[in-house]
């Protein structure tokens, strides 16, 4: 449904950091530095598909990286369980579960802004 009437400060901020047009044939950018070697391929991917501006690079960035914070945290429940004892032996569920679950929500959320589709 097409939103009626003025956009909003906000969003016509983000509509210009987002230039959602296909990409030219030059070589994409050098990935963020603080990315991890999954998230790096990823990067490439997506910029042999899409061609952004120097904002859309930065929401690119930051998606890419709380995908990789997920993915650290899911890696780290896998090993100790989702369940881990507490005071008195009490099972209580694993404090990284909230982590992993916000970062990827904070991911599919910058996705959906850069108008990214890509299967989490």
């Amino acid at each position: 449904m097409r939103q009626r009437g003025r956009k909003s400060r906000l969003q016509r901020r983000t509509m210009a950091l987002v230039a959602n047009a296909p990409a030219p044939s030059h070589e994409p950018p050098a990935p963020c530095y603080r990315l991890d070697e999954p998230e790096k391929r990823m990067w490439d991917e997506i910029h042999r598909e899409y061609d952004f501006t120097c904002g859309g690079n930065l929401l690119l960035c930051m998606a890419l990286q709380s995908l990789g914070r997920a993915r650290h945290c899911g890696e780290l429940i896998a090993q100790q369980g989702s369940m881990i004892p507490g005071r008195r032996n009490v099972l209580k569920p694993h404090p990284l579960l909230g982590v992993e679950r916000v970062s990827r929500a904070l991911c599919a959320s910058l996705l959906k802004k850069l108008k990214i589709k890509l299967e989490l």
